[in-house]
């Protein structure tokens, strides 16, 4: 701990979960009372749909964990940060050639798989995914003057969950599991279920605040 490599930028510490339920737009119970708590607050509620998927954690963590990704075309975006895990380190590039094809391509590789995931501030990722990929000095530098010429809302972001990678059914031992993955799968959606009846505004207001870029800034450059 006393030296800089050793030392984590996150205070979510990364961890092993299954997908329980990845949907794209969302209305489960959670979206539909976190819109009703934006409206009894006399807020507008959001204008752009959300993937939502619901993570079933094998360690580090008891309750159920949610990650929130804005609608948006913008690669700066939480949902660009999670396109970048799903396609650069899980090595996953969906099919289709529409928004739906491939949303569903998504879906199904998804659910019932058990994935490493990791807490990251969806600025800095991308940023330092984009320079990673920078050819030449030239190529760094205007990344870097379009990073400064974005909205402070992107940059300021919260973190929000994104898959590190795959963990294989024959490493779910190290982990207690040893019942068949499908069967896990099931028992996780019906605890989310029950779960999700009982929720209560304290609940909803934790879950929200864990949630990515804002509504505004993720359609500004559609």
């Amino acid at each position: 701990m006393f030296r800089v490599d050793e030392l984590k930028m996150s205070a979510r510490e990364p961890f092993v979960g299954l997908v329980v339920e990845a949907n794209f737009p969302c209305d489960c119970e959670v979206c539909e009372k976190g819109t009703k708590k934006l409206l009894e607050m006399g807020r507008d509620p959001r204008t752009t749909n959300r993937v939502h998927i619901v993570i079933k954690p094998l360690e580090k963590y008891d309750r159920i964990q949610h990650a929130w990704y804005n609608e948006s075309k913008l690669i700066w975006s939480g949902i660009g940060a999670f396109t970048i895990g799903l396609n650069e380190h899980v090595g996953f590039v969906p099919q289709g050639d529409n928004e739906e094809e491939q949303w569903k391509s998504i879906k199904k590789f998804l659910e019932g798989k058990v994935f490493e995931w990791e807490s990251v501030t969806p600025f800095e990722f991308v940023l330092n995914y984009l320079l990673s990929k920078a050819k030449d000095e030239k190529e760094r530098q205007k990344i870097l003057n379009t990073a400064k010429r974005l909205p402070d809302g992107l940059k300021e972001a919260r973190e929000t969950w994104i898959p590190k990678r795959l963990v294989k059914e024959n490493e779910l031992q190290y982990f207690g599991i040893t019942v068949p993955l499908g069967e896990l799968h099931k028992k996780a959606k019906e605890e989310w279920r029950r779960e999700s009846e009982e929720l209560t505004d304290e609940d909803i207001d934790e879950m929200m605040a864990g949630s990515s870029d804002s509504d505004v800034i993720s359609t500004l450059f559609e």
